[in-house]
């Protein structure tokens, strides 16, 4: 009796072990996962996190900072990344020239989770262009991140929206940069003129948007006067009351044709602009 009574005891003691063991496996188990996703932000291998910007890359009122291209060179470790600062929906605004005018920037490049950083060289185009240019980046570098702090040149002068000690952040990741074996470090000059093809995109895409609004503007005139030759026609053969509800339709379809033919003349007016536009930039100077 005594060594059945010792069996159960060790069977116990053992399924007890067994339970605990899996406790300890499955609180294990949570603390990893808990671990993961506590560093799934900072992890940047193989291109798995999507590192996000900023989000307010304001400089000042009116002007954010947008990160245009960034291109490396895999074979010398040499990237460059240019930056437009203004309004990337309207690029003709003027209304932060001004207080551009008193910024300069101080900026740092870092490599996340590969190795030693690059060297650095910010190159000034104008108050709304500006590009950096990093050598010695070495394979597997996975993540630079751009660190720009907005500064004023002369801090007595009122600069409307400018925030001290704003940290704007911007993310290359090497798996999905633009490689080019032929970049190489440029000057202002040829910058300049990235500047102006980045201008002049700016310039062709809107001038696409404005062609296709004329022609759905132009279709849906098309549909509408055929629609308006249908109503007569029915006029023609309709009763009392029914002609002057056909009259009311035939009216508000007038309307209609007339002011989409107005918003077709302003909107070709707008397309002439951006043409002259276009060919001042072309010249080397802009209206």
């Amino acid at each position: 009796m005594m060594n059945l009574s010792n069996k159960v005891k060790e069977l116990k003691r053992h399924k007890k072990y067994k339970k605990r063991k899996k406790f300890l496996s499955v609180v294990w188990s949570l603390v990893l996962v808990l671990v993961v996703l506590l560093m799934s932000p900072l992890y940047t291998g193989g291109g798995k996190v999507n590192l996000k910007n900023t989000d307010n890359q304001s400089v000042v009122t009116g002007a954010e900072i947008y990160k245009i291209s960034s291109k490396l060179n895999p074979q010398t470790g040499f990237m460059v990344s240019e930056f437009f600062v203004g309004d990337k929906k309207d690029v003709d605004s003027v209304s932060a020239d001004a207080a551009l005018s008193n910024i300069k920037y101080d900026y740092r490049s870092v490599v996340q989770h590969g190795g030693a950083n690059g060297v650095s060289k910010m190159i000034k185009v104008n108050d709304h262009y500006f590009v950096i240019e990093t050598k010695g980046l070495k394979p597997k570098f996975n993540v630079l991140r751009y660190d720009i702090v907005p500064e004023l040149i002369n801090s007595k002068v009122d600069t409307e929206g400018f925030q001290k000690d704003s940290w704007l952040k911007f993310y290359t990741k090497e798996s999905d940069v633009e490689k080019d074996a032929s970049l190489q470090a440029s000057n202002l000059r040829t910058y300049s003129k990235h500047y102006t093809n980045f201008i002049l995109k700016s310039y062709y895409k809107v001038k696409a948007k404005k062609l296709k609004q004329v022609q759905s503007l132009e279709d849906t005139i098309a549909h509408n006067e055929k629609v308006l030759d249908k109503l007569r026609k029915e006029k023609a053969l309709a009763s009392q009351t029914q002609r002057e509800e056909i009259d009311d339709q035939i009216s508000n379809m007038k309307d209609d044709i007339n002011t989409d033919k107005q918003n077709i003349r302003q909107i070709k007016k707008e397309i002439s602009q951006l043409n002259g536009n276009i060919d001042a930039v072309k010249r080397g100077f802009k209206n």
